[in-house]
């Protein structure tokens, strides 16, 4: 079955095993690629425990609760790091992660 279909009755069906099986595979394939470890940020609290799981669970390193900004740019702060894969939770609310990163 293809990603989506159209209907005669105007209704349209969405193959969401699909679409959303290929996205995480891509995800994985993503994440098992890099040799470092990646970098998981959650500024917010909905986030944080999931956040703490995927990081025991992959050896990523946590930033969890408030970015401090230069952490990806200031070489000269004690928290500086160079991360090659950054996962983020909520990329509205992290932006400045985001933004740093790339």
């Amino acid at each position: 079955m293809a990603r989506s279909s159209h209907q005669s009755d105007g209704i349209y069906i969405i193959n969401l095993k699909r679409t959303c099986w290929e996205k995480l595979l891509f995800a994985a394939r993503a994440l098992v690629a890099i040799e470092n470890p990646a970098d998981v940020i959650s500024s917010r609290n909905t986030g944080q425990r999931a956040l703490m799981k995927f990081a025991a669970a992959t050896g990523a390193t946590p930033i969890a609760g408030r970015f401090t900004s230069g952490t990806f740019t200031n070489q000269i702060q004690a928290a500086f790091r160079e991360s090659r894969l950054l996962v983020v939770t909520y990329p509205k609310a992290d932006h400045q992660p985001l933004t740093e990163a790339s």
